[in-house]
């Protein structure tokens, strides 16, 4: 009886990390292998706020907003970033990875990234820049594109109350 106490702890300890992910068959042949490995397994998951619009798009408003001398995600700037803990990673790649699974292909002709995801793994950086606006998403490793896919827009509340609990600026907190 005392080791079944102890497996069944040990059982519902582990049933959050994010080995224990399910991935659906839709989302193995939309996510490269090599971004799937590294948001699962990667050191850490971070979880990053982005300013929509490239430095291309309004220079002067860049400067003016200091964006251009913040940290930027394929020419978006870092607006913040959060660690996610082993509870906040299952959480938010539950929600990416569902997101992938619902999505019906649908996409909007606009890319306005609020959210991007950053791991690091194998001695690489992996981004994925994502907008809930157009329902797409962008892969990256070392700066280079890797691919995209869809999603819906729903994961995209579940990022945002993970940003906000952890006080990190949103652009919707921006004048």
């Amino acid at each position: 009886m005392k080791w079944l106490i102890v497996a069944s702890f040990l059982a519902g300890c582990a049933s959050d990390a994010p080995s224990s992910i399910r991935i659906p068959a839709k989302v193995k042949r939309s996510v490269p292998e090599p971004v799937r490995e590294a948001l699962l397994r990667g050191e850490s998951l971070e979880l990053l706020s982005l300013y929509p619009y490239p430095k291309g798009y309004d220079q002067k408003l860049w400067r003016e907003r200091g964006y251009d001398k913040l940290a930027r995600v394929d020419d978006y700037a870092v607006l913040g970033t959060m660690a996610l803990d082993k509870n906040q990673r299952a959480k938010a790649l539950r929600a990416f990875f569902d997101g992938i699974q619902r999505s019906d292909g649908t996409v909007a002709a606009c890319f306005n990234p609020r959210h991007a995801l950053r791991t690091r793994h194998g001695g690489a950086v992996y981004d994925v820049v994502i907008c809930y606006e157009c329902l797409s998403m962008i892969f990256f490793r070392d700066g280079k594109h890797l691919g995209s896919t869809t999603t819906v827009k729903a994961p995209g509340k579940k990022l945002t109350a993970l940003l906000e609990s952890a006080g990190v600026t949103r652009t919707d907190q921006l004048r």
